[in-house]
């Protein structure tokens, strides 16, 4: 009886360290504790951030020329990657989340979640934001915080931006048009060496720009055969001064796979073609389009052929809105000089 009674004991006694052994063995990927350390103090350290929305994932990664790549094909809009690393260093944690609310929160987050996974410059994973929706008062977003040293937490928070009255989840889409930065031709310096532009309809209308010092107001302007032309140096120089930041809209025009296919298949009404201080070639294909038919009903009678508001962009691959008030200084013909 009694070596009975020791047995039972000896079991209980191993079944218990087992159990010990198990649940701290399984902290770091089981989450055994809760984890509010979201922020990220040095910002500079980020190298790579991927970003999956449940619907797409995209990849953002600090480029040696300050810009950020996206997908590795395009360049990161600048204000938004300024916005999410602003979110990092100045996240915090507004409050816990209640016993009662724990498991329908943790209900939500599995369902409907934006997973951030941020790395270093190296390429370390230092932690997993999963960010989930606002809180009913629109003022806190409720996340859950996974490291590699501590695993996934147990517990989900309601986390802020300091300073911020809202909520953070839009700002971690998936979302390639939206993050892609709109730049089309940007020379904040005015360091570029020549502009060409063409216009495919009217040949006769084109011309050339060689920039030889900007400064000193040197530069040759030729018409579409080659020819040099002696204009005022004061117009020459003013029209390159638009070239210091051209941006598209944006890049979900509303035309259909058929209607671009149609746009593209035409001339365009003018072409053209910047040479940067390294030597490349960016060209930008400008389409002028009829009025929309909103806008159309609006001016009633006094429609003009042309729509007064937006242009068609082609670069790159892709189609975009331009807005007329923005790309109006760069669409000039030989006789404006």
């Amino acid at each position: 009886m009694k070596k009975n009674i020791l047995y039972l004991l000896i079991l209980i006694l191993l079944g218990g360290a087992v159990y010990m052994l198990y649940t701290s063995e399984g902290a770091s990927t089981l989450g055994q504790k809760a984890l509010t350390d979201f922020a990220i103090a040095d910002t500079s350290q980020v190298g790579k951030v991927i970003i999956d929305d449940g619907r797409n994932v995209i990849e953002l990664e600090r480029r040696d020329d300050g810009h950020w790549s996206l997908d590795d094909e395009y360049i990161a809009m600048p204000h938004h990657i300024d916005l999410m690393l602003r979110t990092f260093k100045a996240v915090g944690v507004q409050s816990p989340v209640s016993k009662s609310q724990k498991d329908q929160v943790m209900k939500i987050i599995a369902g409907d979640t934006r997973k951030v996974e941020i790395y270093d410059l190296e390429g370390n994973w230092i932690k997993t934001w999963y960010v989930g929706r606002s809180t009913q008062s629109n003022q806190g977003t409720f996340a859950l915080l996974e490291t590699p040293q501590d695993g996934l937490s147990n517990e989900p928070f309601v986390i802020e931006y300091r300073g911020f009255r809202g909520y953070l989840t839009t700002r971690f889409h998936a979302i390639v048009s939206e993050w892609r930065w709109t730049g089309l031709f940007n020379y904040p310096e005015l360091d570029f060496k020549k502009v060409q532009v063409e216009t495919p309809r009217v040949p006769e209308a084109g011309f050339s720009i060689d920039i030889q010092d900007r400064y000193k107001g040197e530069f040759t302007l030729r018409d579409h055969a080659g020819n040099v032309l002696d204009r005022p140096k004061s117009k020459i120089g003013e029209y390159l001064g638009g070239f210091q930041s051209i941006n598209v809209e944006h890049f979900e025009p509303d035309i259909t796979a058929a209607q671009e296919d149609s746009l593209l298949a035409m001339d365009p009404s003018f072409r053209i073609s910047v040479t940067g201080p390294d030597d490349s070639v960016r060209t930008a294909d400008i389409y002028f389009r009829k009025p929309p038919v909103a806008l159309a009903a609006r001016m009633g009678d006094d429609v003009p052929e042309i729509d007064p508001e937006r242009v068609y962009v082609h670069f790159d691959g892709d189609v975009a809105y331009g807005q007329r008030l923005t790309f109006d200084k760069i669409l000039r013909t030989v006789e404006d000089f």
